[in-house]
């Protein structure tokens, strides 16, 4: 991360498998790739829920 690119506001697009789309902004790599979209009801564990692939 340089200076140039800290706090740059880089656009992102969620699409789903029935075609909804969700907008907002990119963190961390910039590019495609695709997987799973889940949820924690968890009061704890916060940052493996963002590690683990299970």
């Amino acid at each position: 991360m340089t200076l140039s690119t800290r706090g740059a506001q880089t656009p992102a697009v969620l699409v789903l498998e029935d075609g909804r789309a969700f907008r907002g902004r990119a963190y961390g790599a910039v590019g495609e790739t695709f997987g799973e979209a889940v949820f924690s009801t968890g009061m704890t564990g916060y940052q493996e829920t963002l590690t683990d692939p299970s």
